[in-house]
């Protein structure tokens, strides 16, 4: 592998960390971390009529009802993502974007790969500890879905940051950043628009759900609008090098 491809693999543990789960990933507020991690938040109850408890995330009901009462393999994957909110909010920002510097951003990327190391170790743990099962219920299966829309447009907003320029025009090779931001923008956009088809019939509090994950879809759709192609040679610097 060369020194670029190399570089490459560093970079992409963010992906990897943040992807390693499966699924169908406006500004973060550091200093609201804790708001925003998901913990469970209480509707008020109202009059004679009990509104339920209602778990969200960033805002978005993920679950209706308390806490408690996730089974305990949504409570282990509801806690990872409160770990990758705080990983993103945390995370070192590049001295210079990708698109301003590519070389001096390749030279930053071991940070980035500390910096998520322990989530991507905390993930592979989860996945073979908390084997999500073929005959989930409906619930769960629109719990995870909502779960991975979330964690998207985390990965997403950090990719839009740390290029600093429109996403590469493929998701697949090359696997340099831009099209990193492109793989990241393309599951939020089906993850969020499989969300909306999900949710079509929903009463609030998923109703609501429903809105915000169409707004995420058009936000990913429209930053994929301006994908650039890329270089003819891109994909060959990815092969392996003679003697590798």
């Amino acid at each position: 592998m060369t020194v670029r491809g190399q570089l490459r693999a560093s970079f992409a543990v963010v992906a990897l960390a943040v992807s390693a789960c499966g699924g169908t990933t406006a500004t973060l507020e550091p200093a609201v971390a804790r708001e925003t991690s998901g913990e469970a938040q209480q509707e008020p109850r109202a009059s004679s009529r009990s509104l339920s408890d209602v778990v969200r995330v960033d805002g978005v009901a993920v679950h209706v009802g308390t806490r408690e009462s996730l089974t305990a393999t949504q409570r282990a994957y509801l806690a990872r993502l409160e770990r990758v909110i705080v990983a993103f909010t945390t995370a070192p920002t590049p001295p210079v974007p990708y698109a301003a510097d590519p070389a001096a951003f390749y030279a930053w990327t071991a940070n980035v790969q500390s910096h998520f190391a322990q989530l991507e170790i905390d993930t592979r743990r989860l996945v073979e500890e908390h084997v999500r099962l073929p005959n989930e219920s409906p619930e769960e299966r629109r719990f995870h879905l909502l779960l991975s829309v979330i964690e998207a447009r985390h990965t997403a907003r950090w990719y839009a940051a740390a290029v600093g320029g429109p996403p590469g025009g493929t998701a697949g090779c090359p696997s340099d950043p831009p099209s990193q931001y492109h793989a990241v923008l393309d599951r939020l956009a089906r993850d969020a628009e499989a969300c909306v088809a999900l949710l079509v019939d929903a009463s609030e509090p998923m109703a609501e759900s429903a809105r915000a994950c169409a707004s995420y879809a058009a936000e990913a759709r429209e930053a994929l609008s301006h994908a650039t192609p890329p270089h003819p040679d891109d994909c060959m610097e990815d092969m392996p090098s003679p003697g590798d």
